[in-house]
């Protein structure tokens, strides 16, 4: 029996009565929680194999990303700025991925967990644009294993063009367009290969790119995957402002195809309306909020306070590490809060507390694994953030939850734990194993270097001082 014990700490456990033990001990046993409750009732069954004095920190459940795209990571740092969705796309995105290796998506998705992990993240859902090539999907579940997070492979998608989509389309669906069966068929071998491993913290979903991008038969396809793998899909759902032609967009047409359900997890829904919402919370979809790519890209601001009062399952994710240029989801905790606020005009529209909700146990509900993860409950599994509360950010600290959200932006882990095991000590991480940490960020530099150049991207990087 492995025996991990975090002692001497705030405990914010997000179980229904969202208890706030202070003085309070956590203790795992083999990857799940034992025990929770105040420190001088705990009774040690033997020396524990890890220990962690948490006197003056708060301990909380394994953040949880709801949305991401990891290996992009290495097409970030000024290549991106400044362009909206469109343009980002089939300037970026699409000519940057279309010359990745293997090697550059290991170290992509390494490189992005190494910032999530140490700002408290345990889970990811990790959505992979090119993941149709086996190498890439290979590479980074390889590397989602190594690193020991808890991730979501969701395998996208695209077997047709939006209509009326302009020549400029063609360009960036030339390398993502798949033939339909081949799409299904590639999902499922990754489902077979992957879904479960790695002790069961590796997941596989299918991801339709967009609805206006996967044709009826893709979508049923998907359907069917679902059933026969128990699995959830994930989607991009109403992001930008799109032209009324382009059909098979809207939330009804969805419902028609009979494709939503409380097994679909929708990132972003910028662009919905009262009967969209409606009809999300009437099928019990679930939503992944990106409060900065949807400012960085233009697109605009999700009615997230209205899903929310509406009773809408919303978790919190960074979305592409190069439309936020950052990985950190305690960023996004203080952006999701702040945007409601100023966008409605009203300061309580959405509270310090649901945003850490949205990030736990909301987060947890959004993919499915409420009753393995998003709380420090006996039984779970144990996922944990600790957070040293004796910073100067964090300094006075008279609401843990408003502490961290409106204090903490940018703030790191002292320590990340995924099934008892920890993966962040003392701020550092320890799944680089034998690399140097400064070796990696040179190699990744590198990497990224080299991708920028065989793409033509360096005249976005390089461009002259701009003031407008």
């Amino acid at each position: 029996m492995s025996l991990l014990v975090v002692e001497n700490g705030s405990i914010v456990t997000m179980d229904d009565q969202r208890r706030i033990i202070e003085d309070g001990t956590v203790a795992a046993e083999n990857g799940r929680i034992a025990y929770v409750g105040p420190s001088d009732k705990y009774v040690f069954p033997k020396k524990p194999d890890n220990s962690i004095d948490a006197k003056g920190m708060a301990v909380f459940p394994g953040f949880i990303n709801a949305h991401c795209h990891s290996i992009q990571s290495l097409l970030r740092g000024g290549v991106s700025q400044d362009k909206g969705l469109t343009e980002w796309l089939m300037g970026v995105l699409g000519p940057g991925l279309s010359v990745f290796t293997a090697e550059d998506a290991y170290i992509g998705a390494m490189l992005f967990c190494l910032e999530t992990l140490t700002s408290g993240v345990t889970t990811i859902v990790d959505n992979a644009d090119r993941g149709r090539i086996r190498f890439i999907a290979d590479a980074t579940i390889k590397a989602l294993q190594d690193i020991g997070v808890r991730a979501v492979y969701a395998r996208m998608f695209r077997d047709v063009q939006p209509p009326d989509h302009g020549t400029e389309y063609d360009q960036y669906n030339k390398s993502f367009l798949e033939e339909t069966e081949e799409a299904i068929d590639s999902i499922e071998a990754l489902i077979r290969d992957y879904h479960g491993s790695a002790d069961g913290r590796i997941s596989v979903w299918p991801a339709p790119a967009t609805p206006y991008t996967a044709s009826m038969r893709s979508l049923v396809g998907v359907r069917e995957l679902m059933s026969t793998h128990g699995v959830m899909a994930t989607l991009h759902f109403a992001e930008p402002k799109l032209p009324v032609t382009w059909i098979g967009r809207s939330t009804e047409s969805l419902v028609k195809s009979e494709f939503l359900g409380p097994d679909v997890l929708l990132a972003h829904a910028v662009w919905v309306d009262d009967k969209d919402l409606r009809l999300l919370k009437e099928h019990n979809v679930k939503v992944a909020h990106q409060p900065s790519s949807n400012m960085y890209l233009g697109c605009g601001i999700a009615p997230i306070s209205q899903m929310v009062s509406q009773g809408i399952t919303v978790g919190l994710g960074t979305d592409d590490a190069n439309c936020n240029e950052n990985a950190n989801l305690i960023s996004e905790m203080k952006m999701a809060a702040l945007l409601q606020k100023g966008s409605s005009l009203d300061s309580g529209a959405i509270i310090a507390e649901k945003i850490l909700e949205m990030a736990t146990i909301d987060g947890a509900r959004a993919i499915g694994l409420e009753k393995e993860i998003g709380s420090i409950e006996v039984g779970k599994k144990a996922d944990l953030t600790v957070l040293n509360l004796r910073t100067p950010w964090f300094t006075p600290c008279h609401s843990i939850p408003a502490t961290l959200v409106y204090q903490g932006f940018g703030a790191t882990a002292d320590y990340t734990i995924v099934d008892g095991k920890i993966l962040v000590r003392e701020g550092k991480p320890m799944f680089l194993r034998d690399q140097d940490l400064q070796e990696f960020l040179v190699e990744a530099q590198a990497r990224s270097d080299a991708i920028v150049a065989r793409a033509g991207l360096k005249g976005f990087s390089n461009r002259p001082w701009k003031t407008s």
